[in-house]
């Protein structure tokens, strides 16, 4: 690191240099010797700012390979330039870390979601922006006995009375409402929670029933099986 930082004082002081003294040359009319300075000025220069566009690129492919989430590439550091070895380690060192953290959430989004599915009590989860229902859990799938809700204005078809507590409830509310899955007509303890990532409002809906009705329900419908 100490080498590259030299290297670029060293490069600064050298442009310096032959920009004054070509600057000199000029006040002094020593035009004859201007084609000697001029082409090592423009190959500094040239050096420079191809040097500033290789650590720019490099900066950028990393860039939009954490935009996209790519934390598998390997930035190659043996045959890199010396200039740009110090930063190919340093994204190595980043995308390890934020690979490991990835794995992490992804394990503990894992775990979250089979505890969620182990619970008997219903839970559904979706976008207030548009309504898209970004999760529910096979409790509340057996409840309403609805293998596939793709957005929570689509309740309204199945049960227009559910349908309008759910969107009536603010959060921290708790309700008891009377739920109609085809035949069957039983109440259930209804409470909302509601909170913000990456910009977007998501909601959580609790339907709530006792386990002992559960475990009748779930009687009743292995008999009609």
């Amino acid at each position: 690191m100490y080498r590259i930082q030299w290297i670029i004082i060293a490069r600064v002081l050298l442009l310096f240099v032959c920009t004054a003294v070509t600057a000199w040359l000029i006040v002094k009319g020593l035009y004859s010797y201007l084609f000697l300075m001029v082409p090592v000025l423009i190959y500094l220069i040239y050096r420079l700012c191809k040097w500033q566009l290789e650590v720019y690129y490099e900066i950028n492919d990393f860039v939009e390979a954490v935009h996209y989430r790519d934390f598998s590439r390997n930035f190659d550091i043996r045959h890199a330039p010396a200039n740009l070895r110090p930063l190919r380690k340093g994204f190595n060192c980043i995308n390890a870390i934020l690979k490991r953290i990835s794995r992490e959430k992804e394990t503990q989004y894992q775990y979250l979601q089979r505890i969620l599915e182990m619970l008997e009590t219903g839970i559904l989860s979706y976008e207030e922006a548009d309504g898209d229902v970004l999760w529910m859990n096979e409790s509340l799938k057996k409840l309403l006995r609805l293998p596939y809700l793709k957005g929570i204005h689509s309740l309204n078809h199945r049960d227009k009375v559910l349908y309008r507590e759910v969107l009536s409830l603010t959060p921290g509310e708790n309700k008891i409402v009377s739920i109609h899955p085809e035949s069957a007509s039983f109440k259930v303890l209804l409470s909302a929670t509601a909170f913000q990532t990456e910009g977007k409002n998501i909601s959580w809906w609790l339907f709530r029933i006792s386990t002992r009705r559960w475990m009748r329900l779930r009687r009743k419908r292995g008999k009609s099986c």
